[in-house]
């Protein structure tokens, strides 16, 4: 289940990242305060989903160390 969510908050961080290119684009087109904020809101969207991967690796890691360290039942 882990890998999934995984899956989906990299899909969602990458159409993240195409829209603040289109952000950018819009920036350089028309600067305005507005499209500043669109920017940043954006950039803050990618920054979430990139703490959300990280605690979910971190889940996956955590999960795998407990995994290796369970007994052998020949022991």
């Amino acid at each position: 289940m882990t890998d999934d969510q995984l899956e989906e908050l990299r899909k969602a961080r990458s159409a993240l990242v195409l829209a603040r290119q289109q952000q950018a684009k819009a920036i350089v087109s028309t600067p305005s305060e507005v499209t500043a904020r669109a920017f940043t809101r954006i950039q803050e969207g990618i920054e979430a989903i990139d703490r959300a991967i990280e605690e979910l690796d971190g889940v996956v890691e955590l999960e795998e160390d407990e995994l290796e360290e369970e007994p052998d039942e020949d022991s």
